[in-house]
C-alpha cells in the first residue's frame, strides 16, 4: 500500500537520506536537514509505502 508522507514517517525517511548524504552518491546535500527544513515536505506528490 502506498500512501502520502507524514510526520510521523520522518524518522525512517531522514534514515535513508542520512544514508544517501553519507555515500555522497545520491543528493550535493552535505547534511541532513530536519524534517521541518526538509525540501522532502515540499514535494507534496511523495509518498512511502505503509506497513
Amino acid at each position: 500500500m502506498i500512501r502520502e508522507m507524514i510526520a510521523a514517517d520522518a524518522e525512517e525517511v531522514l534514515a535513508i537520506y542520512a544514508y544517501g548524504v553519507s555515500a555522497r552518491n545520491a543528493t550535493f546535500e552535505t547534511r541532513v536537514p530536519t524534517w521541518r527544513d526538509s525540501v522532502i515536505l515540499e514535494r507534496r506528490s511523495a509518498k512511502v509505502g505503509a506497513d
